[in-house]
């Protein structure tokens, strides 16, 4: 591991990256028993695809039939398993509506978790979403914002450190898991995608009425 994070650092390819830890996957695979057997995931900042090889290793009550991923790394996308799909490189040139799998997970940029949040869960088209993120989350408008307009509930399935993981930080984090209420109008994230853009155009068409009647006026 040491030698694959100095490789990635001497290509400017790290982007933070730190290997989500088997008792965070645990607490994943264990959430899920019970709901269904088979399940589509789409992992987002994949990395070298560790979030499906631990959790495989943790049983088989759980099956992953669809790997899907997104990366930037050509290194770390070079040691992905074989049967993991690449569906987009580069997150924010990535629209995450027309990947519809049963299961989203991320372990986001601990820099830029926010954004990273935001985006997933008002453009995840899924059932059910799963984060790795700062504790102070919960303090976060713009991710209350989007939970709001998804009609999404959040809770805190375990709360880790990486201080014993592959590569060792000091952060600290929560699993969080995001459920859509699938028969509320937020369910869909065209919807939500449709509603933020034409209130968009319809407040700068307003504005321009506006500012056509300012001109009249002089």
């Amino acid at each position: 591991m040491k030698n694959l994070i100095q490789n990635l650092k001497e290509n400017g390819q790290d982007h933070e990256f730190y290997p989500t830890t088997r008792l965070m996957i645990e607490q994943i695979y264990q959430d899920l028993i019970g709901y269904e057997a088979n399940y589509s995931i789409l992992d987002i900042g994949c990395g070298n695809g560790n979030f499906f090889t631990k959790f495989a290793e943790i049983g088989d009550k759980v099956q992953i039939v669809r790997k899907l991923a997104i990366e930037k790394s050509e290194i770390l996308i070079n040691q992905l398993p074989a049967d993991v799909c690449i569906v987009g490189t580069d997150f924010w040139e990535n629209t995450l509506i027309d990947k519809k799998v049963g299961v989203v997970f991320s372990n986001p940029p601990y820099s830029e978790y926010e954004d990273w949040a935001e985006k997933i869960i008002l453009e995840a088209n899924c059932k059910k979403i799963y984060l790795v993120i700062p504790e102070r989350w919960k303090n976060s408008d713009r991710i209350a914002s989007a939970l709001k307009l998804r009609d999404a509930t959040a809770s805190n399935l375990g709360s880790f450190d990486f201080l014993d993981a592959e590569r060792a930080a000091r952060a600290k984090v929560e699993v969080v898991k995001i459920k859509i209420n699938e028969y509320g109008d937020g369910k869909d994230p065209f919807n939500v995608w449709f509603n933020q853009n034409f209130q968009f155009e319809k407040a700068a068409e307003f504005g321009h009425k506006e500012r056509d009647e300012a001109i009249k006026n002089e």
